[in-house]
């Protein structure tokens, strides 16, 4: 058993090739059976860049209010997220998430290993992409 008090565990603030605005990032856990855990406080209009995991996500939206956006073969999908939502994020699906123009956004972002590996991180949302309706 490992407890990991909260002293232990700095934010910092999302690195700029990786997010728009200003994010911070809790490492709760890295854990040595493959699963990674996070917190993340986006500031209003604050997002990710294009990303996807081999593994999958989830996500436990507990404060403010965001959207996720997923990319397919039918075209982008946007939604809105709030408190108490769940997300599952499919394994290699094309995503970004991020606060509302409006609000900040914190989740508990959980993310699996695959082959070794959590994230494949692509190009950054451009404010075109980030104001499109969400449903």
């Amino acid at each position: 058993m490992q407890v990991i008090t909260a002293e232990k565990v700095a934010a910092t603030f999302g690195p700029d090739d990786k997010f728009t605005g200003t994010a911070w990032i809790m490492v709760m856990l890295k854990s040595p059976i493959g699963v990674n855990v996070y917190s993340v406080f986006f500031e209003p209009k604050a997002r990710t860049a294009w990303h996807s995991h081999p593994g999958g996500q989830i996500l436990l939206v507990t404060s403010g209010k965001g959207r996720v956006v997923r990319f397919d073969d039918t075209g982008v999908h946007a939604f809105e997220i709030r408190p108490g939502d769940t997300v599952h994020i499919a394994p290699n699906e094309k995503h970004w998430h991020g606060a509302a123009p409006d609000n900040f956004l914190t989740h508990i972002a959980i993310t699996p290993h695959s082959g070794g590996k959590s994230t494949d991180w692509m190009q950054k949302v451009g404010d075109d992409e980030y104001n499109q309706p969400v449903t």
